[in-house]
């Protein structure tokens, strides 16, 4: 996914899902990123989703406006995990 800068008010989610999640409690998460920084006003996280429609912040998020940030994250999916799971980089 790559993002850029565009002056406007609203969310962006890149969903990745649907994931069959029968049985389990919690997913494990792991991927590389940049990110740019360009100033105060974004905060990047991830979301889960039972739905695709009704999503809930997991652990992993971080403000803009305290320079850019890139590595390898290992987060755990540990919410909406049932039947079905979507994952969003939001």
């Amino acid at each position: 996914m790559k993002a850029t800068w565009f002056s406007f008010t609203g969310q962006t989610r890149l969903i990745v899902g649907p994931i069959d999640t029968t049985g389990l409690t919690s997913l494990a998460l792991e991927f590389k990123h940049l990110f740019d920084d360009y100033g105060v006003g974004i905060t990047a996280k991830i979301q889960s989703s039972a739905d695709a429609t009704t999503w809930t912040d997991e652990a992993f998020s971080f403000p803009s406006g305290g320079g850019n940030v890139s590595g390898t994250v290992n987060t755990t999916i540990a919410k909406d995990v049932g039947t079905t799971t979507y994952i969003a980089w939001v």
